[in-house]
């Protein structure tokens, strides 16, 4: 017999349309006996990269741009 683990997150939020479809009308999902607002994995991103920003009061970097960072630091320090 094969176990599987599902687990959901349930995250509580002000009242705001996070997510809206090609009509303008919040996004939702039906999830137990409820419809609730979907929020986008890319929306808790930028949450999070703003977030990360604030806190070390400089911008996020591209993952692109890392390696010329990177590669700046490096010389910089011989």
């Amino acid at each position: 017999m094969t176990l599987y683990l599902d687990l959901s997150a349930l995250q509580s939020v002000p009242a705001a349309n996070l997510n809206r479809d090609d009509l303008g009308s919040p996004k939702q999902v039906r999830y137990g006996n409820a419809f609730r607002i979907r929020v986008s994995s890319q929306s808790w991103k930028r949450v999070i990269r703003l977030g990360v920003e604030q806190d070390l009061g400089e911008r996020a970097a591209r993952t692109r741009l890392v390696p010329a960072k990177v590669q700046r630091a490096l010389e910089n320090t011989g």
